[in-house]
């Protein structure tokens, strides 16, 4: 797997054809889908992963039509850098949205998802994503979509955080989570490729860590976590992995979410309100999985199993948590 990823990667930063990109990005999709249909014999499973192949290639479709626009008309064989023509644009933007389960097209992940276990999950996380977001990357933005991108990250932080509050099944989670993130490196794009490839392989690492402490399991419920961790070692590993997704200072993934903060300063202090909404959404998605790992149980459908000293003072816990990390962030900028 690694060596199949160093390939198609080297393959995709040699070649600056766009036909030449997205025959590599072809490519990765298949090879991925390959590899998981052999180690899926469940017919539900199969046809979840036959519904996901068929919308990525519907995707690809988009994104090649809109590559041969640009090299059969207008002569631009390097597509993905430069696009001259305002229809090839729209229809690559949309095929790598559809590609990349951006809002409203998120919903295949959490279908997908549900037929995977978690290191399957692992995979289809990041191998299928890597090409093209940084295909996104390269062709950037103009200023008459640059709102409408800042759009589409708030509400895809905020409603994966909010849906991901609503379920119990870690592989639900894990979406939910990628999707949030996958919100934050739209707010990325300003800052350069680079900038946003360490953010990227950073958090694909604390997740692969993250998840490959519960080994092979198909399923793993959130209401059964705290039975999970028998030993505090355990319980502290999860703790620290959980502090650093969820970019509470001063853990690594805090100091790139100050990054993305100072990007966002740089176009208005309304973007640092839209930062800080998105900021405390996903807080909140992190520190449900917080009181679960500390064994605290309660109805996932509310706290109406909790009495209301109890509910008021987990709920001010939280407030106080979230209040605390928004007011670093403020301080680290006065």
């Amino acid at each position: 797997m690694l060596f199949l990823i160093i390939v198609f990667v080297g393959l995709m930063l040699f070649s600056l054809n766009g036909l030449y990109l997205w025959v590599i990005m072809e490519m990765m999709l298949f090879t991925v889908l390959y590899l998981l249909v052999m180690y899926n014999s469940n017919m539900h499973n199969l046809l979840m992963l036959f519904n996901y192949m068929v919308l990525n290639v519907l995707a690809g479709i988009m994104v090649l039509v809109g590559v041969l626009v640009e090299c059969l008309f207008m002569g631009n064989l390097y597509s993905f850098s430069v696009l001259l023509s305002n229809y090839s644009f729209y229809l690559i933007l949309l095929g790598l949205f559809i590609k990349l389960g951006i809002y409203p097209f998120y919903y295949q992940v959490y279908y997908l998802f549900l037929s995977l276990n978690l290191m399957q999950c692992m995979v289809i996380l990041f191998l299928p994503k890597l090409i093209p977001i940084i295909l996104l990357m390269e062709i950037g933005v103009s200023n008459s979509v640059i709102g409408a991108m800042v759009l589409l990250s708030v509400v895809m932080v905020l409603v994966s955080s909010f849906n991901g509050v609503m379920y119990n099944d870690l592989r639900l989670v894990v979406a939910f989570s990628s999707i949030s993130y996958l919100g934050f490196y739209l707010l990325l794009m300003p800052g350069g490729p680079i900038f946003f490839l360490l953010y990227f392989f950073f958090y694909y690492s604390v997740m692969v860590l993250f998840m490959g402490s519960f080994g092979k399991n198909q399923e793993v419920y959130l209401n059964n976590l705290f039975e999970i961790q028998a030993n505090g070692l355990r319980k502290g590993f999860f703790i620290l992995m959980i502090f650093v997704l969820s970019g509470m200072p001063p853990f690594f993934m805090f100091m790139w979410k100050l990054m993305i903060l100072y990007e966002v300063l740089k176009m208005n202090l309304f973007m640092v309100f839209v930062f800080l909404l998105c900021y405390l959404g996903n807080l909140i998605f992190y520190m449900r999985l917080l009181l679960l790992i500390l064994g605290v149980s309660y109805n996932y459908n509310g706290l109406s199993s909790l009495d209301a000293s109890t509910s008021n003072s987990y709920l001010g816990g939280i407030t106080g948590v979230l209040m605390f990390s928004t007011s670093v962030m403020f301080l680290m900028f006065l």
